[in-house]
């Protein structure tokens, strides 16, 4: 693992994609309020409201998210 160190001030990112629900025929679609994602070193999750499709079916992952990175 590569520890990323920001300056005070500055910002990270980490790069979600998003693969849409109706490219599966076995997923039973499901409206999601948004995403919930724990920050680096931190024991408290954050909620991002964004309104998407999300899949019933836990065999199906919709969501990759790429290593954190400093912006």
């Amino acid at each position: 693992m590569t520890q990323v160190l920001l300056a005070p001030g500055k910002a990270g990112f980490a790069q979600l994609r998003y693969t849409q629900a109706g490219n599966y025929p076995e997923c039973t679609q499901a409206p999601a309020a948004g995403f919930r994602v724990y920050p680096p070193e931190d024991t408290a999750s954050l909620f991002i409201p964004q309104q998407y499709t999300a899949c019933s079916n836990t065999n199906i992952n919709l969501l990759t998210v790429q290593a954190f990175q400093a912006g």
